[in-house]
């Protein structure tokens, strides 16, 4: 069986940047090892957006795990054993997708070099909607309209 991550968000997701997002992820290993979770955010024509890369890290004894610029938690787990992360994250973008990686460690640190992605989703964090702009035009030609109807029904009286 591959291994799988997987959240209890449903896209597109409503995120405003500087907002915490909390959600669960759910993590299978797909053999035993050791895992870690990445995550990188993508403009929404699915480009990487530079710097973006984070790890996944949990703090303390806390259930939750936050954004780390360069620091992961690594979980020993067995062959398709799950584990249920609890994540809060404050990105400083909207109108993004993020992507989280599911990744095996082969060496005995962390490496992006050498470790093996297994298994990824990606989720749509939609900024907010920004207001329908106003036509001048159509403001303008009603404003007209009601005048004309006004110096109508003065000559008329």
């Amino acid at each position: 069986m591959p291994g799988t991550i997987v959240t209890d968000l449903v896209p597109p997701v409503d995120y405003v940047a500087g907002n915490e997002l909390t959600f669960k992820i759910v993590i299978t290993a797909p053999e035993d090892g050791t895992y870690y979770v990445l995550g990188a955010l993508y403009d929404i024509d699915l480009d990487y957006i530079s710097d973006s890369l984070f790890g996944v890290l949990l703090l303390g004894e806390t259930t939750d795990s936050y954004v780390s610029p360069v620091r992961v938690t690594t979980y020993g787990l067995s062959k398709d054993e799950e584990l249920e992360i609890n994540c809060r994250f404050i990105l400083s973008r909207s109108s993004i997708v993020m992507g989280l990686f599911l990744v095996r460690m082969v060496g005995e640190e962390a490496s992006l070099d050498d470790d093996i992605e297994e298994a990824s989703i990606s989720i749509m964090l939609a900024g907010p909607v920004p207001p329908e702009p106003i036509n001048l035009n159509s403001v303008a030609n009603a404003i007209v309209a009601v005048g004309m109807i006004g110096m109508m029904m003065e000559t008329a009286g």
